[in-house]
């Protein structure tokens, strides 16, 4: 059985595909040192305890191991902090979508027109 494919050409990686590779691994460093000096920012505090908003219990930093409330599982980040972080999530979302799309371009530009076959298995008779 022969299962028909678009010969790819001989084009190299063209600029536009270059860019928004390079923007989405920016936005991705981005987020992910933002999120990481949050982190840090909410574990190296003066103050020994903080308040969840949720359950409104005192709950004691030295004892905490992640930013959630132990008690309702609720985030410790102030809402300020929970914004920046979702928008810039948002940003590396809009970043892939627009890596794939530049991708998929190229992959269709680069098409020479031609079509090969593959066979796809050979049966003894």
């Amino acid at each position: 059985m022969a299962v028909p494919f678009h010969v790819q050409g001989g084009k190299s990686v063209p600029a536009y595909v270059k860019n928004a590779k390079k923007r989405y691994n920016k936005a991705e460093a981005k987020a992910n040192n933002v999120e990481d000096q949050i982190r840090n920012q909410f574990f190296q505090r003066k103050s020994q305890f903080i308040s969840c908003k949720e359950c409104k219990s005192k709950l004691n930093r030295n004892h905490l191991s992640s930013i959630f409330c132990p008690l309702c599982n609720a985030s410790l980040f102030s809402d300020t902090n929970i914004n920046r972080i979702k928008t810039l999530k948002s940003k590396v979302a809009e970043a892939i979508n627009h890596l794939q799309n530049m991708t998929r371009r190229a992959a269709s530009e680069n098409r020479s027109g031609k079509i090969g076959y593959v066979v796809g298995g050979l049966c003894s008779s």
